[in-house]
């Protein structure tokens, strides 16, 4: 990817970018280059979660990540401990001692990381949307961050209370209680890493006891209303 005549022209366009990335690594990524993928995701998203101090609360210091790679899907944990981040994939806790990002020709970037305290090194990545596209350590990876996805709908088994999904500032109420609500309909809407999330509700009922108010700062899981089903 490093070598290819179109970055050196800077003639970086999507078509080229996906055939470039279209084939998966054999093996796929390490728990190092996914504990890079999600730091990268994290922090492009909102660059204080890492180094600034508008998540110091300690409700805030845990932030879950899903990335989908070719057909697999990663589960993933990030915890801030002063000015590290620790990662938790599904075999291993991988800190990231240092992460910062510098322009690079075209629309790549290049990222310089410090992880489990070996020495610095380097990668090359282009975000686009929800797809971060990631050169490390001569592989080449597709990431499509999921964390922010809409939930499934559900099923009737549910219990009717709404959590929220991730942490975030609640931005509007779109029902309020007494009124009724089908299966999948938006009840709220949560902005989170510079972007809004419809949150649906998981069943068919009345919404009987609404948690929260808008501009309120929740946590991933806080009850933010609950239906009574029908």
């Amino acid at each position: 990817l490093l070598e290819a005549k179109a970055f050196a022209q800077g003639e970086v366009t999507t078509t080229f970018i996906e055939d470039t990335f279209k084939y998966k690594t054999p093996g796929g990524p390490t728990d190092e280059q996914l504990a890079l993928a999600s730091a990268l995701t994290i922090t492009l998203g909102d660059p204080d979660y890492f180094f600034g101090a508008s998540w110091s609360s300690s409700r805030w210091r845990e932030y879950p990540v899903t990335l989908e790679e070719g057909d697999t899907l990663h589960q993933l944990k990030a915890k801030r401990e002063d000015h590290q981040l620790i990662i938790t994939t599904a075999s291993a806790d991988v800190t990231i001692n240092s992460l910062s990002v510098s322009s690079a020709m075209g629309a790549l970037q290049k990222v310089h990381y410090q992880i489990e305290g070996k020495p610095l090194c380097e990668a090359t990545f282009l975000q686009e949307g929800a797809t971060l596209y990631l050169d490390v350590e001569g592989s080449s990876f597709t990431f499509e961050d999921k964390t922010w996805a809409p939930t499934d709908i559900g099923d009737q088994t549910s219990d009717g209370v709404v959590r929220a999904p991730m942490n975030g500032k609640i931005v509007r109420l779109a029902k309020t209680e007494g009124e009724t609500v089908a299966r999948g309909d938006v009840v709220a809407v949560l902005e989170a890493m510079k972007m809004e999330h419809e949150i649906t509700a998981p069943t068919d009922g009345t919404i009987s006891n609404v948690k929260v108010k808008q501009e309120s700062q929740v946590a991933t899981r806080d009850v933010l209303l609950e239906i009574t089903i029908n």
